[in-house]
């Protein structure tokens, strides 16, 4: 059985956040979050420095995913 793990970047998040906000597709971003818990997500670092000098709905995100977000080098 082969695992499947993701890279994504802050424009993916940025993009996705613009056309399905969190309040609006609230399954669409548990989805993501537990592939954030499961680490079968991973960003480069500046992903989430991006992602945390927004001043959106994706900052507590952010925060959240620092503490457990797998970091591609």
């Amino acid at each position: 059985m082969t695992s499947s793990y993701y890279v994504i970047d802050s424009s993916s998040l940025i993009e996705l956040h613009r056309h399905n906000p969190i309040d609006v597709y609230p399954t669409v971003w548990k989805h993501i979050e537990s592939l954030i818990r499961k680490g079968t997500l991973a960003a480069p670092k500046e992903v989430l420095y991006e992602i945390l000098d927004g001043d959106d709905e994706l900052g507590p995100m952010g925060e959240e995913a620092e503490k457990t977000l797998p970091r591609t080098q």
